[in-house]
């Protein structure tokens, strides 16, 4: 979807083709290569509106939560697009969301929101000014693009774990003289849940650290409504060094070091944000978010390979040839089964995927389907 200043479904044999071949592919962990010409990732932007300026009520019509999100590998967050309308949120990705262990609750309108400053000028730049704003959902991955006088920014997101989702931020200089800037993120929590005239205060803390900033939660049991430990957590995490300021359910963290790019040059930094339940699982993901850092790269081609792969898997078959006007039916299946699949945590001894419920829109509720089964 880019903001610039019927068929009746009759056959259900692709679909349900995909969600079988899909689970087959992420239980296992194969791949089909494509034969000949096959529908790739590009060509399936927006399948799904996962737009939104999230709020603490996350409740639509029906009882059931009023956005669409993206999540993967088994993760219990998830991420929104930015609505265009919602300028506040331009350059951070929506939210997130995150399963309080069985209903869902907004952490924050924007968690982790860029800032660009020149430090020639002292101009703070307003990203809502940039001459093209692109925000897609691609199969498996979130992208924004925006086009500035002074350089373009991209940032993806993909998840690289069932805790741990990488965000790749890319500046580039389009000027003809070495670009200097001053690089921030800030978010701020929303640290409540709130249902008609009722709302329940999460008591929420935000926490500076070496390489970022943590959420830390509290001990809540609200039955139809919210769980949380104080051992449950929500890590921030950079691969540059940085200094983080709390104020409240507010924060900044900013490189510590003017960054300065080259004409025609293009800056990368990459953040890791972790969602964990208990200190175990906290410990074990920031070892692994250094190793995450150090093989970005790698992550976010290994992340385009398997979900090409369960393009291919759904597509690469004599149904699709026969019905090719239901390939967008079953991308939205499969994206919807990959958001919707929880991995182990507790009592939940396997990875299940769980259809979302329609009474207080849980994710997690009613009877789970273990993966292999599928």
């Amino acid at each position: 979807m880019t903001k610039k200043k019927t068929h009746k479904l009759k056959k259900i044999g692709l679909v349900s083709l995909a969600i079988c071949l899909l689970f087959s592919a992420s239980i296992s962990g194969s791949t089909v290569s494509a034969k000949g010409k096959l529908p790739e990732i590009e060509q399936f932007p927006n399948t799904l509106d996962i737009s939104a300026a999230p709020t603490a009520d996350i409740y639509g019509t029906y009882s059931t939560n009023k956005f669409n999100h993206f999540s993967d590998l088994g993760a219990w967050h998830g991420y929104y697009l930015p609505d265009y309308d919602a300028e506040e949120l331009f350059g951070g990705f929506a939210g997130p969301i995150v399963i309080a262990e069985e209903y869902p609750v907004n952490l924050s309108k924007a968690i982790n929101k860029i800032s660009i400053s020149n430090t020639d000028t002292n101009q703070v730049y307003d990203l809502s000014d940039s001459n093209r704003l692109d925000f897609t959902y691609y199969p498996g991955r979130l992208v924004q693009q925006y086009e500035m006088d002074d350089f373009d920014l991209m940032l993806e997101l993909i998840f690289v774990s069932n805790r741990t989702a990488m965000i790749q931020t890319q500046i580039k200089n389009k000027t003809e003289q070495p670009l200097h800037i001053d690089v921030s993120w800030d978010g701020a929590l929303l640290n409540k849940i709130e249902e008609g005239s009722y709302t329940l205060n999460l008591e929420q803390s935000l926490q500076a650290t070496k390489h970022g900033v943590q959420v830390n939660f509290a001990n809540i049991r609200e039955t139809w409504m919210y769980f949380s430990t104080d051992e449950a957590a929500y890590l921030i995490a950079h691969d540059q060094p940085v200094k983080t300021a709390v104020n409240g359910d507010e924060y900044v963290t900013a490189l510590r070091s003017p960054v300065t790019i080259k004409p025609g040059k293009i800056f990368t930094t990459y953040t890791t944000e972790s969602y964990t339940f208990t200190n175990k699982e906290l410990k074990a993901e920031q070892k692994k978010v250094k190793k995450y850092m150090k093989q970005a790269k790698k992550h976010f081609k290994d992340n385009e390979k398997r979900w090409q792969g369960y393009l291919d898997e759904t597509f690469n078959k004599k149904t699709y040839e026969k019905y090719p006007e239901y390939q967008k039916v079953a991308t939205k299946s499969i994206e919807t089964l990959m958001t919707n699949w929880r991995s182990q945590l507790g009592r939940l001894s396997m990875m299940e995927l769980f259809r979302p419920c329609p009474i207080n829109g849980s994710s997690v509720c009613g009877h789970g389907i273990p993966g292999n089964r599928l």
